[in-house]
């Protein structure tokens, strides 16, 4: 996801650059007088709303946490590449209909423009395959689990009628194949379980470091979290000094970011001699 932001962000901020006047603010301005006027209000108005739009996208980024978050966040991207998408063709129509400029800025606005329209094509199709197959895990984890489910419980009905009048070795072979669809239920609630990234204690996600669909690697960190809880300090204490201090024993902390001024209550809560 983040390639395709960093496509859109690229195809507005960076290849129509020149094209446009006072980019960055409320009131952008092509920089030509084009012959399409009803194309040229649209693409200064488009121009206008992408940039809270982009940076809004950026956040959302940021922001992603959960698995359910990023069905939405594919979703959202798809209409943000729209829009960029829909910009652009306006952006090519002013540069179609006739203009002030030189043919030298002629062509090379249009072949900047060429490029985003490509580049945009690109991260519309892999954000639409990504959100298709995260679709089709889904479905196929789901199912998988209602099919052994399904499995178990007529395995459990023929069971109960096998005990009503069955010989003891027709009650443990269906015994056996309750035992299997139980089983199976269970590997498919630890696939699908799989799926959910879950954090070990209770935080703030400051940080993540890898797209949807792109692979993890071993001993690489792919989300950072900050625990909320109390934080521990480990304090080096001189041979002279360490028998004056007992667990339990409070203490004041200062940090260099906040100065000396500023103190923190904190407790010793264990000693380890070397």
């Amino acid at each position: 996801m983040k390639d395709a932001y960093t496509k859109a962000n690229d195809a507005v901020r960076r290849y129509t650059d020149e094209i446009f006047v006072d980019d960055e603010t409320l009131s952008p301005r092509l920089s030509y007088n084009s012959g399409a006027y009803q194309s040229k209000i649209k693409a200064e108005s488009g121009r206008a709303s992408l940039g809270p739009l982009l940076d809004r996208w950026s956040s959302d980024i940021v922001l992603l946490q959960s698995h359910s978050d990023i069905d939405t966040a594919l979703q959202n991207a798809l209409a943000y590449l729209t829009q960029v998408r829909n910009f652009l063709v306006d952006v090519e129509a002013t540069l179609n209909a006739g203009s002030d400029l030189s043919q030298t800025n002629l062509t090379s606005y249009k072949t900047s423009v060429g490029t985003a329209q490509t580049n945009i094509v690109t991260a519309f199709s892999s954000v639409s395959a990504q959100k298709q197959s995260l679709a089709s895990q889904k479905i196929t984890n789901q199912n998988n689990i209602s099919a052994a489910q399904s499995t178990l419980s007529v395995a459990q009905r023929e069971l109960q009628l096998k005990q009503a009048g069955s010989t003891p070795e027709e009650i443990a072979f269906q015994s056996a194949q309750v035992n299997r669809a139980y089983a199976d239920v269970l590997y498919y609630q630890s696939e699908l379980a799989k799926t959910v990234l879950r954090a070990p204690i209770s935080g703030i996600v400051t940080a993540i470091n890898i797209d949807p669909g792109e692979m993890a690697t071993a001993n690489a960190q792919a989300i950072a979290l900050m625990s909320k809880g109390a934080f521990e300090i480990e304090a080096f204490i001189s041979e002279s000094d360490i028998g004056k201090v007992i667990v339990g024993q409070e203490a004041s902390v200062t940090l260099d970011a906040y100065g000396e001024n500023v103190q923190f209550l904190a407790r010793v809560v264990r000693i380890k001699l070397f």
